[in-house]
């Protein structure tokens, strides 16, 4: 029979390894997850003319698979600006993609009793060899809510999330327990070179309960109100085992790099202080960025950080900043009508893919967002190195969740769903990652 062990509250599948006490996280210093800016519908407003976003594709597709055959439809326009993931496409590996999407289906009504079923949904998964556009594998799976549900892993793995529940699988589709957590997962990330992960829960407190008068009581007496604790915690994926945890207030963003997490704290006026600190909680800090909002963070590769700070005009730039030399490798700006991004990064960390929604206005306090604003959507490939803009394409059906494109484990192709297709475009080769010297490499090192 299958063992299973807690370790720091996480039950883990085919272990028998002693838990031990893992360090803890400062939680002054875990940034809470950024709220998707809410949607607000304008009201009496005359609808505006969709205009088309202009194709700029730099390449000529090297393949194209039609998503029709596999099942695909589009999702209906009203989910849009609702943040529910739908579908996403990735790599296995340089010429097999995996297509997930939903699959349409009747509500539940109330079975007997009057009781309405849990919600589940039906995701299809589908492998496709890039090369013959042959379907290689296919499944369906059952899921319980409507947030992220997959992420991919090194060597041709990936994550399945259903509720508080994480399986692994590979290009067979076969699945294999990994990780059941008390709790539903608000969040999954992974360090650029897949090594570990974060978990953000939420499960009930361990603290003593808390009494307060029941509004369904006409004597008043006390009844016990819920509480919840948000936890964050850091399992290396190679054991399971916790390596870093911590109650926090909500749901934070920590973003892992090869060996430590970075973190960030305002500073002096618009100034914001990013430190790095190791899986011991040694660290210092490294760059200042000057932001209106708080700058995301998110590690390219080994040593590299993306920050994405924000003028007063709604405008960002994306900035790639070195741990190593302590300096700012490029920076790109990006318009106040770009929003909402989604990034991706090859498993090389030698480029990334960026998508985001294309309006017609910048969101402002005054000003947001309204669906008929919303003109496309736009996938943009930087190199990390230099910041150049290798690939540029419109993406369609336009998504604010999930995924509609990919790039391959070397950064060499990039898939993207369009024109009812997955075109596959051929990019050239990615110049190398910046080299760091013996003296800084040992620097780094020792802190």
């Amino acid at each position: 029979m299958t063992a299973l062990l807690c370790l720091a509250a996480v039950c883990l599948v085919g272990s028998d390894t002693r838990a031990q006490s893992p360090p803890q996280l400062d939680p002054n210093l875990l940034v809470p997850q950024a709220a998707q800016t809410p949607t607000f519908q304008k009201k009496n407003k005359k609808k505006k003319k969709k205009t088309q976003s202009q194709d700029r594709t730099l390449l000529l597709a090297a393949h194209t698979i039609p998503v029709a055959p596999l099942g695909f439809a589009p999702p209906a326009a009203h989910y849009l600006t609702h943040h529910i993931t739908q579908m996403s496409l990735d790599f296995l590996d340089e010429d097999h993609v995996l297509i997930t999407f939903r699959v349409p289906g009747l509500i539940p009504r109330p079975v007997t009793g009057g009781k309405i079923p849990p919600y589940e949904r039906h995701i299809r998964a589908v492998v496709v060899q890039v090369s013959t556009g042959q379907s290689q594998a296919e499944d369906i799976w059952t899921l319980h809510d409507t947030d992220r549900y997959l992420w991919m892993l090194g060597d041709g793995r990936f994550l399945l999330r259903d509720g508080n529940l994480l399986r692994i699988g590979d290009a067979s589709l076969r699945l294999q327990p990994f990780l059941r957590f008390p709790g539903p997962i608000d969040t999954i990330e992974t360090d650029p070179l897949d090594h570990y992960l974060v978990a953000d829960t939420e499960e009930q407190s361990t603290l003593p309960i808390k009494k307060k008068p029941s509004l369904l009581s006409a004597s008043g007496a006390m009844a016990e109100s819920a509480q919840t604790d948000y936890l964050v915690r850091v399992l290396d994926l190679a054991t399971r085992k916790v390596v870093l945890f911590s109650h926090t207030e909500g749901v934070i963003h920590l973003p892992l790099s090869e060996n430590g997490y970075y973190q960030i704290q305002r500073a002096d006026g618009l100034n914001w202080m990013i430190s790095y600190s190791d899986m011991q909680g040694r660290g210092m800090p490294y760059w200042q960025v000057e932001s209106v909002c708080l700058p995301p963070l998110e590690p390219i590769a080994p040593g590299l950080l993306l920050a994405t700070p924000c003028g007063d005009d709604g405008s960002r730039a994306l900035v790639m900043l070195s741990r190593a030399t302590k300096s700012v490798l490029w920076h790109v700006n990006i318009p106040a009508t770009s929003v909402w991004p989604v990034l991706a990064r090859s498993a090389s960390g030698l480029r990334f893919a960026r998508a985001t929604l294309e309006l017609n206005q910048p969101i402002t306090s005054g000003n947001p967002i309204d669906p008929e604003d919303i003109r496309g959507q736009k996938v943009e490939v930087f190199n990390t190195s230099d910041g150049v803009l290798e690939f540029a394409v419109d993406a369609d059906p336009t998504l604010d969740a999930g995924g509609n494109f990919a790039l391959s484990p070397s950064a060499r192709r990039v898939a993207v769903l369009r024109r009812g297709g997955i075109e596959v475009f051929d990019l050239p080769a990615p110049p190398p990652l910046p080299q760091i010297s013996a003296a800084e490499e040992s620097s780094e090192g020792a802190r």
